[in-house]
């Protein structure tokens, strides 16, 4: 919302002083506005750079205001090439009184080098399911790695502008909250 009003406030300004043929403002306006905008990027990129990765335990919580998951258990079964792992989650609302739908929830494994996999399918409720106050239900994810790969559940909520705000887990570079699979 500040960077919003903070734009247009940019752009509005060199405008006005381009059509007062104050150009000498105009260019004072478009530097300073630059340098504020690097100084915000420096210091996005700095935070998310000393950030750590939070690391949760079986049935801890992870929870994005009141819409929480935990990792409930982990099945593991190789065959030939691959190694299938079943994830359950327990998702639950902890507000009270209101019902939660979750801002766009992703979960996939990492590897050790920072290669991604999906998960194949989601057996049971959708992960963005509207859910009751103090209600909680369970699904699960079935996730495929090649075989002997190490991987780790990543926990992920929120798009938009989560991207661009200082310290949010989402922000460039942000070190994610994770649960080790093996």
């Amino acid at each position: 919302m500040v960077g919003s009003i903070f734009l247009i406030y940019t752009i509005v300004s060199i405008v006005f002083n381009l059509v007062k043929k104050n150009y000498s403002k105009s260019l004072t306006v478009l530097v300073r506005s630059l340098i504020l905008i690097i100084i915000y990027l420096v210091l996005l990129v700095g935070v998310s750079l000393f950030s750590k990765e939070n690391i949760l335990s079986l049935n801890q919580d992870k929870c994005f205001d009141e819409w929480c998951v935990s990792v409930q258990n982990v099945e593991k079964k190789s065959s030939g090439s691959s190694d299938s792992y079943k994830v359950t989650l327990k998702v639950s609302n902890k507000g009270r009184g209101r019902t939660q739908r979750p801002d766009h929830p992703h979960f996939y494994l990492q590897d050790s080098q920072g290669k991604n996999y999906e998960a194949l399918l989601n057996e049971g409720r959708p992960l963005n399911d509207q859910i009751d106050a103090q209600t909680s239900f369970e699904t699960y994810l079935i996730f495929e790695l090649p075989k002997g790969i190490k991987g780790k559940l990543v926990l992920t909520e929120g798009g938009g502008p989560t991207l661009v705000i200082i310290g949010d887990e989402q922000s460039l570079f942000h070190k994610k909250t994770v649960f080790y699979l093996n």
